[in-house]
């Protein structure tokens, strides 16, 4: 789940159709990895060109109702998690943390 900096929690919605038609890419993960910070982790056939990341940037502010600071990271591969699941999105935040 989605933790807000207030505490809440909710659903992931961040745009997920928006990252899934993008031609270039071949797998993506969203990861909440601060309080206010989002990583998305992307293994693409190419770099997105500036104007495609920031439309993905505005989409998925738009989708989080937050402004939350948004990086794009590249990677050769996206691991699963523990089990060999692999999820879309994780939240890395620690809760005490906060």
């Amino acid at each position: 789940m989605l933790l807000l900096p207030n505490g809440d929690r909710r659903f992931p919605e961040y745009g997920q159709k928006t990252l899934a038609s993008l031609p270039a890419l071949i797998q993506h993960q969203v990861a909440q990895t601060g309080r206010e910070d989002i990583e998305v982790r992307l293994v693409a056939r190419r770099r997105l060109t500036g104007e495609e990341e920031a439309g993905l940037r505005a989409t998925m502010l738009r989708a989080l109702e937050h402004p939350f600071r948004i990086a794009i990271v590249y990677r050769d591969e996206l691991p699963g998690g523990a089990g060999g699941k692999f999820d879309e999105f994780r939240c890395e935040v620690m809760v005490n943390n906060l």
